[in-house]
């Protein structure tokens, strides 16, 4: 009677867990259905980025800190985007007591269909044309498309994130060597609020994150117009 109590037991726990991984699978969907819903709130948005990655090479530790501004505009069925970085890098070798520093700026406008990436460093100024891509855009399903392709996705449990009630998510890279990363979506809006990347170890090795964020205020639509610095050709990387 206990051994077969037992087995009771198990098969029920067995198939427990088996419905809750289902149920969990099953949650992704629902919860791109609500970021849809909610994205489609959104008309403009402002909002300040800070990226910090790490990178140990052989010789070296490479750290890169990224701060900006970002802006949206929804226009004639039309994502337009603006992004500004400042790019600060240092470079600390392990066996000298050496360290390098340098520092970089770089627009990205986004036309809904080209976006033009201006880069200044010490050497000059280069521009370049890519195809318009929709990671450039923190919200919204296209934006997450390459997201839920190259990851096995778990919904994790919902919580709050500054305030805001927010979607969590466990990523899995479809690769030999898996890479972890952690993402919080806002559930009001549907936006990217943070990501964190993890290495094979499980060591932290890029953190994203979006603050100051204003939805639907007034946004100069100039902002969204390329100018090309004056002499500077435009190597057109929108054909490859």
């Amino acid at each position: 009677m206990k051994l077969r109590l037992v087995t009771l037991l198990l098969v029920s726990a067995t198939f427990g867990s088996v419905n809750s991984v289902l149920a969990e699978r099953l949650s992704v969907p629902e919860a791109r259905t609500q970021m849809k819903d909610a994205w489609n709130k959104v008309r403009t948005l402002s909002a300040t980025s800070l990226q910090r990655n790490v990178k140990d090479i052989r010789a070296a530790d490479v750290s890169t800190t990224l701060l900006g501004t970002y802006f949206l505009m929804k226009k004639d069925g039309k994502v337009l985007i603006r992004q500004d970085i400042s790019v600060t890098s240092s470079l600390d070798f392990k066996e000298h007591d050496i360290t390098t520093t340098t520092a970089s700026d770089s627009t990205t406008i986004g036309d809904g269909t080209y976006q033009y990436s201006v880069s200044t460093v010490e050497s000059g100024t280069e521009v370049t044309k890519y195809k318009q891509s929709p990671m450039l855009c923190i919200g919204g399903l296209a934006s997450m498309q390459l997201f839920f392709e190259r990851y096995e996705i778990r919904r994790l449990a919902d919580s709050t994130y500054e305030g805001q009630d927010v979607f969590i998510f466990e990523a899995i890279a479809r690769t030999k060597r898996p890479r972890r990363a952690v993402v919080t979506i806002s559930k009001k809006y549907g936006i990217l609020l943070k990501r964190d990347s993890y290495d094979n170890e499980g060591t932290l090795r890029s953190s994203l994150m979006y603050d100051d964020i204003k939805i639907n205020g007034d946004i100069d639509p100039k902002k969204f117009v390329f100018v090309p610095p004056p002499g500077v050709p435009i190597q057109d990387m929108s054909k490859k």
